[in-house]
Protein backbone atom coordinates (compact mmCIF):
# COMPACT_ATOMS: atom_id res chain seq x y z
CA UNK A 1 0.00 0.00 0.00
CA UNK A 2 1.16 3.51 -0.83
CA UNK A 3 0.93 5.73 2.09
CA UNK A 4 0.96 9.52 1.48
CA UNK A 5 3.62 11.72 2.85
CA UNK A 6 2.92 12.84 6.40
CA UNK A 7 3.07 16.28 4.87
CA UNK A 8 3.55 18.61 2.36
CA UNK A 9 7.43 19.34 2.92
CA UNK A 10 7.95 15.79 2.71
CA UNK A 11 7.38 15.91 -0.76
CA UNK A 12 10.40 15.90 -3.20
CA UNK A 13 9.47 18.45 -5.67
CA UNK A 14 12.40 18.95 -8.08
CA UNK A 15 10.92 22.35 -9.40
CA UNK A 16 11.07 24.12 -5.99
CA UNK A 17 14.59 22.43 -4.93
CA UNK A 18 16.08 24.45 -8.06
CA UNK A 19 14.34 27.09 -7.06
CA UNK A 20 15.19 26.69 -3.27
CA UNK A 21 19.11 25.86 -4.55
CA UNK A 22 18.63 29.11 -7.13
CA UNK A 23 17.46 31.30 -4.69
CA UNK A 24 20.39 30.55 -1.79
CA UNK A 25 22.67 31.23 -4.45
CA UNK A 26 21.39 34.36 -5.67
CA UNK A 27 21.26 35.63 -1.90
CA UNK A 28 24.85 34.67 -1.51
CA UNK A 29 25.89 36.35 -5.03
CA UNK A 30 23.96 39.43 -3.68
CA UNK A 31 25.78 39.82 -0.67
CA UNK A 32 28.88 39.82 -2.39
CA UNK A 33 28.31 42.47 -4.74
CA UNK A 34 29.69 46.40 -3.60
CA UNK A 35 27.95 48.93 -2.51
CA UNK A 36 28.20 52.10 -4.31
CA UNK A 37 28.38 55.10 -2.71
CA UNK A 38 27.17 58.75 -4.02
CA UNK A 39 28.64 60.86 -0.61
CA UNK A 40 31.58 58.28 0.44
CA UNK A 41 34.89 57.21 -1.18
CA UNK A 42 37.27 54.56 0.04
CA UNK A 43 40.65 55.65 0.18
CA UNK A 44 44.54 53.56 0.60
CA UNK A 45 45.02 54.45 4.50
CA UNK A 46 48.90 53.97 4.59
CA UNK A 47 49.86 53.94 8.50
CA UNK A 48 53.34 52.45 8.55
CA UNK A 49 56.07 52.37 6.09
CA UNK A 50 59.33 50.64 5.78
CA UNK A 51 61.56 52.76 3.39
CA UNK A 52 64.22 52.03 1.33
CA UNK A 53 65.03 49.85 -1.12
CA UNK A 54 62.37 47.20 -2.04
CA UNK A 55 60.62 48.84 0.75
CA UNK A 56 56.64 48.68 1.66
CA UNK A 57 53.66 50.85 2.85
CA UNK A 58 50.79 49.29 4.94
CA UNK A 59 47.87 50.21 6.16
CA UNK A 60 43.64 50.00 5.50
CA UNK A 61 41.14 51.31 3.65
CA UNK A 62 39.44 54.48 4.63
CA UNK A 63 35.87 55.53 4.24
CA UNK A 64 35.75 59.37 3.81
CA UNK A 65 33.13 61.69 2.42
CA UNK A 66 33.88 63.64 -1.19
CA UNK A 67 33.25 66.77 0.62
CA UNK A 68 35.96 65.72 3.18
CA UNK A 69 33.56 66.08 6.01
CA UNK A 70 34.24 64.32 9.16
CA UNK A 71 37.49 62.40 9.53
CA UNK A 72 36.13 59.29 7.96
CA UNK A 73 36.42 55.51 9.30
CA UNK A 74 38.85 52.85 8.91
CA UNK A 75 37.35 49.89 7.52
CA UNK A 76 38.97 45.81 8.39
CA UNK A 77 40.58 45.90 5.03
CA UNK A 78 43.90 46.03 4.72
CA UNK A 79 45.88 47.06 1.95
CA UNK A 80 49.26 47.35 1.07
CA UNK A 81 51.87 48.38 -1.11
CA UNK A 82 55.70 47.03 -2.09
CA UNK A 83 57.97 47.78 -4.84
CA UNK A 84 61.41 46.78 -6.22
CA UNK A 85 62.23 50.69 -6.15
CA UNK A 86 62.99 52.75 -3.26
CA UNK A 87 59.99 53.74 -0.60
CA UNK A 88 60.95 57.06 0.70
CA UNK A 89 61.28 57.68 4.53
CA UNK A 90 59.62 59.72 6.70
CA UNK A 91 63.02 60.75 8.36
CA UNK A 92 64.13 62.28 4.14
CA UNK A 93 64.24 66.14 4.97
CA UNK A 94 63.54 66.88 1.62
CA UNK A 95 60.12 65.49 1.47
CA UNK A 96 58.58 64.91 5.00
CA UNK A 97 55.33 63.45 4.25
CA UNK A 98 55.75 60.95 3.03
CA UNK A 99 52.49 59.69 4.86
CA UNK A 100 50.15 62.42 5.54
CA UNK A 101 46.50 61.88 5.96
CA UNK A 102 46.00 65.40 5.03
CA UNK A 103 47.24 65.55 1.78
CA UNK A 104 44.55 67.51 -0.67
CA UNK A 105 43.83 65.25 -3.77
CA UNK A 106 41.55 68.06 -4.44
CA UNK A 107 41.08 71.51 -5.62
CA UNK A 108 42.95 74.07 -3.18
CA UNK A 109 41.48 76.97 -1.34
CA UNK A 110 43.55 80.36 -0.35
CA UNK A 111 44.63 78.97 3.48
CA UNK A 112 45.60 75.39 2.36
CA UNK A 113 48.92 74.09 1.92
CA UNK A 114 50.73 72.19 -0.88
CA UNK A 115 54.02 70.97 0.28
CA UNK A 116 54.56 72.74 2.52
CA UNK A 117 53.74 76.04 0.90
CA UNK A 118 50.66 78.36 1.32
CA UNK A 119 48.04 78.64 -1.00
CA UNK A 120 46.88 82.21 -1.87
CA UNK A 121 45.01 82.08 -4.67
CA UNK A 122 42.70 79.04 -6.02
CA UNK A 123 43.86 75.93 -7.73
CA UNK A 124 42.18 73.28 -9.71
CA UNK A 125 44.61 70.30 -9.66
CA UNK A 126 44.08 66.94 -11.66
CA UNK A 127 43.03 64.71 -9.77
CA UNK A 128 39.24 62.87 -9.14
CA UNK A 129 37.69 61.87 -6.85
CA UNK A 130 38.40 64.96 -5.12
CA UNK A 131 39.33 64.23 -1.78
CA UNK A 132 42.22 63.94 1.16
CA UNK A 133 44.26 61.01 1.56
CA UNK A 134 47.44 58.91 2.22
CA UNK A 135 50.34 59.05 -0.57
CA UNK A 136 53.77 56.96 -0.46
CA UNK A 137 56.41 58.06 -2.73
CA UNK A 138 58.26 55.27 -4.74
CA UNK A 139 61.64 56.51 -6.18
CA UNK A 140 63.13 54.83 -9.11
CA UNK A 141 66.95 56.02 -10.13
CA UNK A 142 67.93 57.37 -13.27
CA UNK A 143 68.42 53.92 -16.25
CA UNK A 144 66.68 51.85 -13.79
CA UNK A 145 62.69 50.08 -13.06
CA UNK A 146 60.24 49.67 -10.38
CA UNK A 147 57.78 47.16 -10.23
CA UNK A 148 55.13 48.75 -7.90
CA UNK A 149 52.18 46.04 -6.48
CA UNK A 150 49.55 47.01 -4.54
CA UNK A 151 47.49 44.51 -2.87
CA UNK A 152 43.95 45.31 -1.52
CA UNK A 153 42.98 42.92 0.58
CA UNK A 154 39.63 42.87 -0.99
CA UNK A 155 37.75 43.44 -3.63
CA UNK A 156 37.97 46.38 -4.94
CA UNK A 157 35.11 47.86 -7.94
CA UNK A 158 36.44 49.99 -10.55
CA UNK A 159 39.77 51.47 -8.24
CA UNK A 160 41.15 55.11 -9.81
CA UNK A 161 45.06 55.73 -9.39
CA UNK A 162 46.23 58.80 -8.61
CA UNK A 163 49.52 60.20 -8.82
CA UNK A 164 51.69 63.08 -8.72
CA UNK A 165 55.22 64.24 -10.29
CA UNK A 166 55.84 62.06 -12.92
CA UNK A 167 59.19 62.67 -14.15
CA UNK A 168 59.74 63.54 -18.55
CA UNK A 169 62.22 60.72 -18.24
CA UNK A 170 59.45 58.08 -17.10
CA UNK A 171 56.80 56.20 -17.96
CA UNK A 172 54.33 54.02 -16.54
CA UNK A 173 53.45 50.38 -17.72
CA UNK A 174 50.67 48.96 -16.61
CA UNK A 175 49.28 45.30 -16.66
CA UNK A 176 45.66 46.13 -17.48
CA UNK A 177 43.81 48.45 -20.09
CA UNK A 178 42.77 51.90 -18.09
CA UNK A 179 41.12 55.47 -18.80
CA UNK A 180 42.14 59.08 -17.82
CA UNK A 181 39.83 60.94 -16.01
CA UNK A 182 41.76 64.17 -15.71
CA UNK A 183 45.59 64.93 -15.49
CA UNK A 184 48.04 67.62 -16.48
CA UNK A 185 48.28 68.39 -20.02
CA UNK A 186 51.41 67.00 -20.49
CA UNK A 187 50.24 63.52 -19.06
CA UNK A 188 49.60 61.08 -22.25
CA UNK A 189 48.53 57.89 -23.00
CA UNK A 190 49.41 55.19 -25.34
CA UNK A 191 47.55 52.01 -24.70
CA UNK A 192 48.31 50.55 -21.32
CA UNK A 193 51.21 52.85 -21.17
CA UNK A 194 51.58 56.77 -19.01
CA UNK A 195 53.98 59.09 -20.11
CA UNK A 196 54.96 62.69 -19.42
CA UNK A 197 55.37 64.85 -23.01
CA UNK A 198 57.02 67.27 -21.30
CA UNK A 199 54.75 70.23 -22.81
CA UNK A 200 51.47 71.25 -23.03
CA UNK A 201 50.75 71.73 -19.36
CA UNK A 202 48.45 74.97 -17.93
CA UNK A 203 50.28 77.95 -16.31
CA UNK A 204 48.64 75.74 -12.78
CA UNK A 205 49.79 72.94 -13.80
CA UNK A 206 53.12 74.17 -13.84
CA UNK A 207 52.75 76.49 -10.85
CA UNK A 208 52.30 73.10 -8.79
CA UNK A 209 53.90 70.49 -10.78
CA UNK A 210 56.46 72.22 -12.91
CA UNK A 211 57.47 70.04 -15.73
CA UNK A 212 56.27 66.63 -14.46
CA UNK A 213 52.67 65.02 -14.99
CA UNK A 214 49.96 64.23 -12.55
CA UNK A 215 46.08 63.00 -12.68
CA UNK A 216 43.97 60.19 -12.04
CA UNK A 217 43.07 56.98 -13.92
CA UNK A 218 40.56 54.22 -13.55
CA UNK A 219 40.60 50.25 -14.27
CA UNK A 220 36.74 48.73 -14.88
CA UNK A 221 36.18 45.46 -12.83
CA UNK A 222 36.94 43.81 -9.72
CA UNK A 223 40.32 43.57 -8.56
CA UNK A 224 42.48 42.19 -5.85
CA UNK A 225 45.84 43.78 -7.03
CA UNK A 226 46.86 46.22 -9.10
CA UNK A 227 50.42 46.37 -10.32
CA UNK A 228 52.82 48.17 -12.87
CA UNK A 229 56.35 49.12 -14.04
CA UNK A 230 58.09 52.43 -13.95
CA UNK A 231 60.73 53.09 -16.21
CA UNK A 232 63.27 55.41 -16.04
CA UNK A 233 65.39 56.97 -19.20
CA UNK A 234 66.70 59.68 -17.11
CA UNK A 235 70.82 59.11 -17.81
CA UNK A 236 72.09 59.63 -14.73
CA UNK A 237 70.82 56.85 -11.41
CA UNK A 238 71.10 59.92 -8.88
CA UNK A 239 70.02 62.96 -10.94
CA UNK A 240 67.61 61.78 -12.80
CA UNK A 241 65.37 59.98 -10.11
CA UNK A 242 61.71 59.51 -10.26
CA UNK A 243 60.22 60.78 -7.17
CA UNK A 244 55.94 59.81 -7.86
CA UNK A 245 53.19 59.60 -4.71
CA UNK A 246 50.35 57.11 -5.13
CA UNK A 247 47.38 56.29 -4.00
CA UNK A 248 43.89 54.25 -4.66
CA UNK A 249 40.62 54.87 -4.18
CA UNK A 250 37.29 53.50 -4.95
CA UNK A 251 33.45 54.58 -4.90
CA UNK A 252 32.56 51.27 -4.20
CA UNK A 253 32.83 49.46 -0.85
CA UNK A 254 35.43 46.86 -0.58
CA UNK A 255 33.79 43.10 -0.50
CA UNK A 256 35.69 40.50 1.38
CA UNK A 257 37.05 38.01 -1.43
CA UNK A 258 35.29 34.96 -1.44
CA UNK A 259 36.35 31.74 -0.41
CA UNK A 260 36.80 29.29 -3.04
CA UNK A 261 34.65 26.66 -1.85
CA UNK A 262 31.61 28.90 -0.67
CA UNK A 263 29.45 28.72 -3.30
CA UNK A 264 30.05 25.30 -3.67
CA UNK A 265 29.15 24.38 -0.16
CA UNK A 266 25.80 26.00 -0.18
CA UNK A 267 24.89 24.12 -3.40
CA UNK A 268 26.00 20.49 -1.77
CA UNK A 269 23.69 21.82 1.23
CA UNK A 270 20.89 22.78 -0.39
CA UNK A 271 21.07 19.67 -2.40
CA UNK A 272 21.64 17.57 0.81
CA UNK A 273 18.43 19.35 2.19
CA UNK A 274 16.56 18.36 -0.32
CA UNK A 275 17.54 14.45 -0.67
CA UNK A 276 16.60 14.36 3.12
CA UNK A 277 13.19 15.84 2.48
CA UNK A 278 12.69 13.21 -0.57
CA UNK A 279 13.23 10.62 2.12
Amino acid sequence: MNYPPHNAADRFDPASNIFLIRSLVLTSTLALLPIHSASAVWITNYTSLSPGMGGSASGVWREVMVDNTGAGFDTGFVVSLTTSGEVKSVADATHPSEINEGFPWRDLDPGDTYNGLPVIAPVSLPFYPQVNGDFANIETDGMASSIVTFNFGAQITNPVLSFSDVDIQSDLVFTNSFSILTGTGNLMQSGNILSNSGSGSSIADEAIFGEEAAGSIQFTGTFTQLQFTVNNAGPDPQDDDDRTGYVVTTEFAPVAVPEPSAALSLILGALACGLRRRK
